[in-house]
Formats: structure tokens, C-alpha cells, sequence
């Protein structure tokens, strides 16, 4: 049907149905009016000159008439594309760089001649994470729908850094090559204030933190409390030379932890984000460290199953998501009856293309009626406690916007040692593009 309604169709129609009318018509005509033989080989000769010109005419004023109807909706494309406020670029997928526009040129500071190929703009904008984000975008060159690309921090070129949530979708062939038009959302502000919910959660449990610092410096100070005692005691009566040694590496030891803990905790509170490889086993460390205090208090064994895969990511904001839904676990635990084994579970896995990290516990479950809330922002059942209803629903939002992830939460009926249990299930999902490529398992 659109075929029937293109103006290569239309034009092809009218010619026929002219040169029908006028083949069907014209003879006749002339034969009525002209007898002689020599007039009607001159008038023919004369026919067939004027429907050359008419014809060529008529076809010169509708072909005109869809040129200009092509150009105007052009020039009306045009303004939409430079018009718009969003940044939109169009380029092959040998990386020649066809057509920004002016809201791109105005954001970023660079101009189509300065960027006309990708790796140049993956030079300037990209820097640091040129890698990456151009292996990000490349991943997608044999996509035949819309895909989302996810978050890009981008370096103006008067220096400002930018963070773009960008998109990529097929723009056909041109001289036989891929075209790809990517859009751009302009998410600076919107970033920095999750920063600060994000900060907010943390500050959230500063409380508990606090707490746990309390802890953990009791068993240190209490061995370099007997460890200075021992040397005074050395000094007034002798005699414990022998000890003195052991009590020295003691004080190094527990100076040491105190230093370790101090820094575990500065960490989990710096609200700075750096991309950098750290290994997921070794992040479950830090985690366990900074809540070990919380679930030894409360009798919860906690079952690990943690591989050494090697991440480039967030490891501070996916720490924050971890404690995040470890801590909601230990409250939900914390209201089972008091006699009954308190467990918690957690699996580290790759398949083909995803990290898989799953937190389970045995306190039966999220409720029907609220487990498609608990992300949203500021659901709590804890309000009475105190609760503020950001931890989740800031976790959800680090993994699906920050590392391209996802995370869900579903109820599962499980055995564990011939006993069944009922809890509630945590599932982090971390596409494999954002490992280094070295997983080792």
C-alpha cells in the first residue's frame, strides 16, 4: 500500500494514464479533420513534438512539485534534528562520523570537523575509559533494534565533566555501510543527586557502622592493653622478658587492625566514584568485616560461596548495595522466633554472559502483598525504627543505572542440610562487558 502511494508511483501513473488518453484520442481527431496525405504526416510529425513537450512538462512540474515537498520535509527533519535538545550524533560503522547536532555541539564544545570519527570523539570525550565506552558501543554494531547503552561520563572540551545517558538504534545503509543514529539524555544533575541519596543511605547506617567499629576495636585494645601491662610489670619486677617479644608483635598486630578497620569504614563512607578491577571475593570481605559484629550479636551463620572473579566496575557503590540487602536480611531474621536457625546464603557465579550474585535467607519470605514495593523509594516497614526506605531502592538504582545491571527479589522454598526453609532471594545480575574479560572461577 505504501508502494501505491510514493511519488516515483504517482508520477509513472500519470504519464500512463496521458499517454493512453492521448495515444487512444489524437489519431481519431486528426483523421476526422485531415484528409491528405502529406497534411497528416506533417500534423503526426507535429503531434509527436507536442506530446514530447507536454509530457516533458508535466512531468517536470510533478516531479518539482515532490522535490519540494521532499525539501521542505527535510529542512522540517532538519530543525527538528538541530533543534531538539537532546544530543544526537549519526555515524557509519567504519566510524566516520556523518552529521552532530547543535544541542551535541553545544553540550560537548566540539564541533563535526574536530570529531568527524569516532575515535576521535572517543579520544577527547572519553579519556581515561576510551576503552570501555568504545567497546560498549561497537558491542551493538550488528543490533537491529533500539538498545540502551547506559550512563557515559563525558569530558567537554573546555574540561567539564558530563554524564550522558546515551542510546543507540540502526539508521540504515548508506553506500553500502551501517548508519547508526545514538541520542543523548544530559543526566549531570539528575546523577549528582543520587550521589547524595546514595550518601543519605549510607549516613542511614552510620548508626550500626558506628557500632561495629565499637566491636571490632574491643578484642585490639584489650591485647594492647595487656601487652602494655605485661612491659610495666617487666619494668618493675623483670622476669617476663620472654613475653615481652610476643607482646610487642601483639601491639603491631592489633595497631594494625585498628588501622584496617578505620580505613574499611572511610572507604564505605567516601562518596567519591572510581572505576577500577577489584575481585568480588575480596569485596564480600570487606562487606562481611563491616557487619560480621551485627550477625555474631544475633546467632546468624552466614553459608559463602564467593568465586574470585575480577570486576572493572563501582566496588564502593556495590559494597553500599551488598551491606544494603545484607542488613535487610538480618532484620528480617532478627523477627523469626528466637530459637529457630538464623541463615544466610550467598553464591557468586559467571554463566556466558552475566555475573550472578545471589543473597538468600530463611525468614520466609517477603510478603505477597508488598515484595512489588520494596524498591520503591521511601517504602519501609520499619518507619516506627526508624527506617527511611532508601537502602533498597538506591541499590536497585546503582545496579541498573550505574552497572548496567539488574537486580530482583523473588521467594524460593529451598533444603539446606534435609531441612526445608522459606526465604526471600536477592538477584544481582552484572553484564559480563563490564568484567575485564579474565574470569577466573
Amino acid at each position: 500500500m505504501e508502494k501505491l502511494k510514493s511519488p516515483a508511483f504517482k508520477i509513472a501513473i500519470s504519464y500512463l494514464l496521458i499517454s493512453f488518453l492521448w495515444i487512444l484520442t489524437s489519431d481519431k481527431i486528426i483523421y476526422f479533420f485531415i484528409k491528405d496525405i502529406e497534411d497528416l504526416n506533417f500534423i503526426q510529425t507535429i503531434k509527436g513534438w507536442f506530446f514530447i513537450s507536454i509530457t516533458a512538462l508535466l512531468l517536470y512540474l510533478l516531479i518539482k512539485k515532490y522535490l519540494d515537498e521532499e525539501k521542505a520535509l527535510r529542512q522540517r527533519v532538519e530543525n527538528i534534528f538541530n533543534n531538539t535538545g537532546i544530543p544526537i550524533v549519526v555515524f557509519s560503522e567504519d566510524g566516520k562520523s556523518l552529521q552532530i547536532n547543535k544541542a551535541w555541539q553545544e553540550l560537548s564544545g566540539y564541533s563535526l570537523d574536530e570529531i568527524d570519527t569516532f575515535e576521535k570523539w572517543s579520544n577527547m570525550a572519553y579519556r581515561e575509559n576510551v576503552k570501555k565506552y568504545a567497546n560498549i558501543v561497537k558491542s551493538y554494531y550488528d543490533t537491529n533494534k533500539r538498545v540502551d547503552l547506559g550512563d557515559f561520563e563525558i569530558k567537554t572540551k573546555d574540561n567539564r565533566t558530563l554524564i550522558w545517558h546515551c542510546t543507540l538504534a540502526p539508521f540504515g545503509l548508506i553506500n553500502g555501510k551501517k548508519v547508526f543514529i545514538s541520542t543523548a539524555l544530559d543526566i549531570t544533575e539528575l546523577t549528582e543527586k543520587n550521589k547524595l541519596l546514595i550518601q543519605q543511605s549510607k549516613m542511614a547506617t552510620m548508626g550500626e557502622m558506628i557500632g561495629n567499629i565499637a566491636h571490632q576495636w574491643k578484642q585490639p585494645l584489650s591485647l594492647i592493653r595487656a601487652s602494655n601491662g605485661l612491659i610495666k610489670l617487666n619494668r618493675e619486677y623483670g622476669n617476663f622478658e620472654d613475653q615481652i617479644d610476643k607482646a610487642l608483635v601483639d601491639i603491631d598486630s592489633s595497631v594494625e587492625n585498628l588501622s584496617s578497620t578505620i580505613d574499611d569504614f572511610r572507604n564505605f563512607f567516601d562518596p567519591n566514584k572510581s572505576v577500577n578491577n577489584f575481585d568480588i571475593k575480596d569485596t564480600f570481605e570487606k562487606t562481611f568485616k563491616l557487619i560480621k559484629s551485627q550477625f555474631s550479636n544475633n546467632d546468624i551463620k552466614i553459608i559463602s560461596n564467593i568465586n574470585n572473579i575480577t570486576v572493572l566496575g563501582l566496588e564502593n557503590e556495590l559494597l553500599q548495595v551488598l551491606i544494603n540487602i545484607i542488613k535487610n536480611a538480618k532484620e528480617q531474621l532478627l523477627e523469626i522466633n528466637k530459637d529457630s536457625e538464623k541463615l544466610l546464603f550467598v553464591d557468586t557465579s559467571c554463566d556466558k554472559n552475566n555475573l550472578l550474585i545471589l543473597i538468600k535467607d530463611n525468614a520466609q519470605g517477603v510478603p505477597l502483598e508488598i515484595i512489588d514495593k520494596i524498591f520503591d523509594s521511601y517504602f519501609t516497614t520499619k518507619a516506627i525504627d526508624g527506617g527511611t526506605g532508601i537502602g533498597l531502592s538506591m541499590s536497585k538504582q546503582i545496579i541498573e543505572s550505574n552497572m548496567h545491571g539488574s537486580l530482583k527479589v523473588f521467594n524460593e522454598e529451598y533444603k539446606y542440610q534435609d531441612k526445608e526453609y522459606k526465604g526471600a532471594v536477592f538477584k544481582i545480575k552484572i553484564p559480563l562487558l563490564y568484567l575485564n574479560g579474565k574470569v577466573k572461577i
